[in-house]
Parts: C-alpha cells; sequence; structure tokens
C-alpha cells in the first residue's frame, strides 16, 4: 500500500507501520463477516443451484430479419428513447463504480470490484506480441454466438456499467460473453507488463480474443467497446482476420477518432464550475496513482506525456507511431464487418466532432453508421436511457448473429460463404 512511496529505511518503518494499523482495523471489521460468510456460502450456493435448475429458459432466437445497414438502422430508430441531457449523469451513474474506481488504480487492487455470476470464469488468451491478456468468459451449454465487452479509460471489467451489459447479454440475450480487460487495466495489468496504445495494440488483442470465442464454440463474435474501449474495436475492424473472427459486428459507443486528441483535451485546465470538472479531476488523479503504483517517471502524471515516458519505451517505437497507428478515423473507411457508432452530443471528454470525423470518414462504406445522439454523455447512454440502450445492443448483435438453431447455421470457426450484403437480405 503506502510502503510503495518509502525511499528510506526510517520512511518504510513510519509508512509499513501504519499500514498495519489499517490492515489490523480493517481486519477487526472484516474477519468475522468472512467467517460468517464462510458458514453460509456453501449452503447458499446449493440452494442457489436448485432455483437455477427449475427456472432454466429456452435460449433466445430472434426472427431473422434483413441483414442490411439500412433494414438494421431503420429498426433502430424505431425504437422509443427518453434521452434527455443531465450534468450529472457521469456522477449519478458512477457512483456504483466510485471504490472500484479508487482501488483499481492500484496494482494490488486491480482484480477487485464486483463479480460475476458462477457460469463467467477467468481465462488468458495470447494476444498481440505474445503478450497475456485476461477475460472473463461464460459459454452457453449449446453452440451460441458471442460478444466481446470492453471497458473505458481507468477501469475494468469488473465496473459496474461493463459488468450490467455482459451479464444481460448471457442471461437475456443467450448469448456467449467474454468481458476483457484491457492492456493496463483489471486482471491483465497482473498478467502483461505492456502498457496501453490508445486501442492500437488492444484491437489486435480484441481479435486474438474472437478467435478464441470461435475455438470455444462460438458461432460468431461481436465486440462492444465504451470510450478506450470503442477505441480499441476501432482498431479491429480492418484487419485481416476482422472478416472471420469478429463476424458478428462491432459497436463504437464514444470512441475518439483521434486519441491523441482525446488524451490532450484530459489534459487541458478545466473550471471549477465546467460540468466536466469532477470527472476531470477523478481522471487526473487516477493517472497520478497508476503513475506512482506502477513506479513510472514523474513525468508521465500528465495524460499528454504518458504515451512518451511509459509506452514508447516499452515498445521501442516513438510516441508519434503510437498515436498514428490508434487513428481510428485511419481505419473505418477499410472496415470490413458492420459497425455501429454510437456519440451523444451531449459527450463533455471526447467531443462529438470526434464522431463527426469518423462519419465523414466512412462516408463511402456502406457497413459503418455514425449515429449522433441527443444525449448519454461519455459512454454512459444507460444513465440516459437503461431501456433504450439495452434494447439497441440487443438489436444490433442479434441482427448480425448466427444462430446454430436455424437452417444453414455455420461451425464455430467457419464465416458464411455471404458475409454482408447492401442488396440482399441474409
Amino acid at each position: 500500500m503506502w510502503e510503495g512511496l518509502a525511499r528510506t529505511e526510517r520512511q518504510d518503518r513510519l509508512l509499513h507501520g501504519a499500514a498495519k494499523l489499517a490492515n489490523i482495523l480493517l481486519g477487526i471489521v472484516l474477519l468475522p463477516l468472512w467467517l460468517f460468510g464462510q458458514l453460509i456460502g456453501g449452503r447458499v450456493r446449493d440452494f442457489l443451484r436448485g432455483l437455477e435448475d427449475r427456472s432454466r429458459r429456452p435460449l433466445a432466437v430472434p426472427p431473422e430479419r434483413e441483414r442490411t445497414m439500412d433494414a438494421l438502422m431503420a429498426d433502430l430508430h424505431a425504437i422509443p428513447n427518453h434521452l434527455r441531457h443531465s450534468n450529472f449523469a457521469e456522477l449519478r451513474r458512477g457512483f456504483a463504480d466510485i471504490s472500484n474506481f479508487v482501488v483499481a488504480q492500484h496494482r494490488e487492487g486491480a482484480v477487485i470490484g464486483y463479480r460475476y455470476p458462477g457460469q463467467f470464469k477467468d481465462h488468458i488468451v495470447e494476444g498481440a506480441d505474445g503478450e497475456r491478456i485476461a477475460a472473463s468468459i461464460a459459454v452457453q451449454e449449446a453452440a451460441r454466438p458471442a460478444v466481446i465487452v470492453v471497458h473505458g479509460l481507468f477501469t475494468s471489467s469488473r465496473f459496474d456499467y461493463v459488468r450490467q451489459i455482459a451479464v444481460r447479454a448471457f442471461y437475456e440475450w443467450g448469448f456467449n460473453v467474454a468481458a476483457l480487460d484491457l492492456r493496463s487495466f483489471g486482471m491483465t495489468e497482473l498478467t502483461s507488463p505492456a502498457p496501453s496504445t490508445a486501442g492500437w495494440k488492444e484491437g489486435l488483442d480484441i481479435l486474438a480474443l474472437a478467435a478464441y470465442m470461435k475455438e470455444l464454440g462460438s458461432t460468431s463474435v461481436g465486440a462492444l467497446g465504451i470510450s478506450l474501449g470503442g477505441s480499441s474495436v476501432l482498431n479491429a475492424c480492418d484487419q485481416e482476420a476482422t472478416t472471420t473472427d469478429l463476424d458478428g459486428g462491432i459497436l463504437a459507443v464514444s470512441p475518439p477518432a483521434v486519441p491523441k486528441e482525446a488524451w490532450a483535451r484530459l489534459s487541458e485546465d478545466v473550471p471549477r464550475d465546467h460540468p466536466r470538472y469532477l470527472l476531470h479531476r477523478a481522471f487526473e488523479a487516477a493517472l497520478i496513482s497508476r503513475v506512482r503504483s506502477g513506479r513510472w517517471p514523474p513525468e508521465a502524471e500528465n495524460m499528454d506525456r504518458v504515451m512518451e515516458y511509459v509506452s514508447a519505451p516499452f515498445y521501442d517505437v516513438s510516441p508519434e507511431e503510437i498515436w498514428t497507428h490508434a487513428r481510428g478515423v485511419d481505419r473505418v473507411p477499410n472496415a470490413k464487418v458492420p459497425l455501429l457508432i454510437l456519440h451523444p452530443d451531449d459527450d463533455y471528454i471526447v467531443k462529438v466532432e470526434q464522431g463527426r470525423m469518423l462519419a465523414e470518414a466512412a462516408e463511402e462504406n456502406d457497413l459503418v453508421r455514425v449515429w449522433i445522439l441527443p444525449a448519454g454523455s461519455h459512454g454512459l447512454l444507460e444513465a440516459a436511457d437503461p431501456s433504450w440502450t439495452h434494447a439497441v445492443y440487443r438489436t444490433y448483435f442479434e441482427r448480425w448473429a448466427t444462430y446454430a438453431e436455424r437452417d444453414g447455421g455455420q461451425p464455430a470457426g467457419q464465416g458464411p460463404e455471404l458475409v454482408y450484403s447492401s442488396q440482399e437480405p441474409g
């Protein structure tokens, strides 16, 4: 804990003593709770398993619809919404993750957060450059489509906003699910020393995870990314393996078109009366905490320079090369699978102009749509309208999914002969 700040033996004795005192006080509270949990845990587990056996439902297979982006967007626009702007959307939605946000910025707390249901297991997958990438994965008992859910900056798969999507996709949609931890975050921070590349290498990691989901029996695989996760899925949209490994479509929420500009915005001074002031200070504190916890150079305590002092030396490339590779705006024109980008007009972190840049870049690609929303803040559409948000997510991924239950369903690992067409229904 605090001992990592010590530079002399005397400082270590003082800080370690304080840490021991805090540990004792916390232990006095937690030990009885832990013992009680061990006493009743087995009985509760057996009771819940019995309820599970009695409440099993058939896995959903939606009716086939026209597999074109125009038809899909018409269906999405028909879903009623109550998207309204709120200056406090981030804070209201963030309360569920407030303690997670604090402890997750320390390496020792990387895996602390909300646990997933019993069907989810932790997996380690070989990502780009052989790095060990972690994900929590749940697989249905039958061959089913899959979705990969990718978190945003300074968070992890164990945050509530990620967990809600993943758990709904497993239980309600009947999908196989992988909740990925990006480089520098969550379990991946413990399994790999590789730092973040703002989406560049992360996009290749997503493709590796998608291939792994196919090996586990998934009939198709899609990916949903938010903020930094959105940048990551954009970087997976135009690769050689995209057509076969991410054949279930890609959805990005509030992704930066040019990550370098988004990072620079997070380094700006923000007036106290600005709506994003509190979130900006939280990001600033999170970066400082990560720099100190990871024992990175003090110069990295600035969003605008962390790539220069941390990521570039690790990958032995220039910072500019990382920023250039991570540009989603250069990826979307060549997207090989259906790609929907949702960008709220009131996003104060990644400005809506970034979404418009993506729309302009992908104007000639019929597989890409950018939907500018009236509200939703930064990656928190659930805070504005949870019912609409989850209906959009589900409708989108069900449209491109391959179902083995249908006639002509493809076995795992094989893409359909006709992948997508703007002329013919699927």
